[in-house]
């Protein structure tokens, strides 16, 4: 009887350890005019930061700079 449980026992953790399948996420669909690429908004953004840190009218003519 001893053996037997074992047995059974043994058979339940090898179940309980086999890894499931994955699935994967399903892909991500573009709308219709939209680009793949990430917006460069990065020098735009510390720009901004550095104005509204200073207030300076110099910091501000930056910020324009760097939007045209």
């Amino acid at each position: 009887m001893l053996g037997l449980r074992n047995a059974w026992l043994n058979s339940r953790t090898v179940e309980a350890t086999k890894k499931k399948p994955t699935q994967k996420a399903p892909a991500r669909v573009a709308r219709p005019g939209t680009t793949n690429r990430p917006k460069t908004t990065a020098p735009v953004k510390k720009a901004r930061q550095k104005l509204a840190k200073s207030g300076k009218v110099q910091d501000a003519a930056k910020v324009f700079e760097q939007i045209i």
